[in-house]
């Protein structure tokens, strides 16, 4: 929802294009539309299905990226909506899974949305989207690793993204 999780995803795959890396990379709202060829994005999926599908098609897709994923390093970069108590208490039972929180201001998140008219939270408003992120910090931060935003400009392969979360 605006911290910047998609454009750090991209950033780090970038880096590694020509290495050969045993990392793949995952950009969850991605495998969500390419799962289900009635929909070119997520706005479009959500108003046809409505929320409740496109969570629990979130949800299963999520779980068989972990459960069926063969390499030894996978970076996913999923939105605040994929967590859930159940899904954290499941994520935190496995000692090969991290959670990578980005930090991000909600102030700065908003700037960076509120113009885009196909993220359907964003027509909520301002106020609906402030609650929601309000609501799910709890959430975010029972991540293991917790970067803020200013540290992330810092980051431009796995390696930096890794030294980050480990300092």
């Amino acid at each position: 929802m605006g911290c910047g999780k998609t454009y750090l995803l991209n950033k780090i795959r970038h880096s590694h294009i020509l290495e050969l890396s045993n990392i793949d990379f995952f950009d969850l709202d991605d495998e969500i539309i390419s799962s289900d060829c009635d929909y070119l994005d997520i706005e479009s999926m959500v108003k046809a299905r409505g929320w409740h599908y496109f969570r629990e098609l979130e949800k299963n897709i999520l779980l068989g990226l972990i459960n069926n994923h063969n390499k030894n390093h996978m970076l996913i970069s999923l939105g605040g909506g994929a967590l859930n108590s159940s899904f954290l208490d499941y994520i935190n039972e496995r000692k090969n899974i991290k959670l990578i929180f980005l930090s991000t201001p909600f102030e700065v998140c908003w700037e960076r949305i509120y113009l885009d008219n196909h993220r359907p939270l964003v027509k909520k408003g301002k106020l609906e989207v402030e609650k929601l992120y309000k609501n799910r910090l709890s959430f975010y931060h029972r991540a293991q690793f917790d970067i803020d935003v200013k540290e992330q400009s810092n980051i431009s392969k796995i390696d930096d993204l890794l030294n980050l979360a480990n300092s």
